[in-house]
């Protein structure tokens, strides 16, 4: 039996969903939660373990939350529940009450999960999408919905033919230490073999430390981080005194990286209806820009949705932890409104 044929033998039919999400991170979770809170029956499928890797795993902790508040309401009501439970100071999110929070969301609105999935295809019938067939521990599964969200850092349902590659840029490894003084953030040369970090204090005696790695094959770029890691502390608390008395807290689970392609402009649809914005910083100050539907559209299959930061809008927007962290909820968010307007009008047609 053939590959393919073996394939199909082990996908199952699945109930039918209304939205097929591909990636739990905070856009997938945004436009899930949106859409499940609207009435539509929604799954998201997520190849980590968590929701929201990117304040969980990744720890991009230190954010601006309020320059979104007029904005996304999700981010407003992150901040909300963070700071009741005394998880946010200091412009600092306590990563792992932030992941309660995303499951606790998931969980309210009834969005259906499935961790450690890997979509594999978007199926389609005709040139219209069915669905998605995904990879799981019990085999291939088929998850039957009228819309396919793409959201992945990763892109694994974004046909080649639309990428564009971009010039590589490094991957970022992030570490917090204890015993800090740091009371601004700063950027020092370690030398030939640690290169620039980047150090962030965060609440209390926390300071964020991000070490830049070359992007190379993830197990050579785990070894770099290993052997960078022993000299690390030792660099840090002789050239910079605010580390003298530091001690390493936590290793990121994650990396955190900006995709290798972009979408190629000519690929995706000229529909200029507004549905949101990004957030972009100019002068110091984040501002918003108008966010259209034609760009989270391939002029593809219908009701496939490309939101991922390979969007040509997205990369343009997004220059600091803040502004790309808030995208994502941004882009969600729009991902929702649009899906929820189009679904309305067909019910009204």
């Amino acid at each position: 039996m053939n590959a393919s044929t073996d394939r199909e033998r082990q996908t199952q039919p699945s109930e039918r969903y209304d939205v097929a999400i591909s990636g739990g991170g905070l856009i997938g979770l945004a436009a899930g939660v949106s859409l499940a809170e609207s009435g539509h029956k929604v799954v998201i499928v997520e190849r980590r373990g968590t929701l929201g890797w990117e304040i969980g795993r990744a720890r991009r902790v230190h954010l601006q939350l309020d320059e979104a508040k007029d904005h996304s309401p999700l981010a407003a009501r992150l901040k909300e529940e963070l700071t009741h439970h005394s998880a946010f100071a200091d412009r600092t999110i306590q990563a792992p009450i932030a992941e309660l929070i995303f499951d606790r969301w998931a969980e309210q609105a009834g969005v259906d999960v499935l961790f450690h999935g890997w979509p594999v295809r978007v199926d389609t019938q005709g040139d219209q999408v069915s669905g998605i067939t995904v990879g799981a521990k019990e085999g291939y599964l088929h998850l039957a919905a009228s819309w396919v969200v793409e959201t992945d850092d990763a892109g694994r349902l974004v046909a080649h033919d639309l990428r564009e590659d971009c010039p590589p840029t490094g991957v970022t490894r992030t570490v917090i230490v204890n015993g800090s003084e740091v009371s601004q953030e700063m950027r020092t040369d370690l030398g030939p073999d640690l290169g620039e970090v980047l150090i962030r204090p965060l609440e209390k005696d926390l300071a964020q430390i991000d070490v830049e790695l070359a992007r190379s094959a993830y197990s050579e770029r785990e070894a770099r981080f290993s052997e960078k890691l022993k000299s690390l502390l030792g660099r840090l608390k002789t050239q910079v005194p605010e580390l003298r008395d530091c001690r390493l807290l936590y290793i990121a689970d994650d990396e955190w990286y900006q995709p290798s392609f972009v979408i190629k402009e000519a690929a995706l649809k000229d529909d200029p209806t507004p549905i949101g914005h990004w957030l972009t910083r100019q002068n110091d100050k984040v501002v918003p820009v108008n966010l259209r539907a034609g760009e989270l559209q391939a002029a593809v299959w219908p009701g496939l949705i490309l939101a991922g930061p390979w969007l040509p809008g997205y990369r343009r927007a997004s220059t600091d932890d803040t502004t790309h962290v808030l995208n994502r909820m941004l882009m969600g968010e729009a991902v929702a409104r649009y899906i929820a307007a189009v679904s309305d009008q067909s019910a009204a047609e």
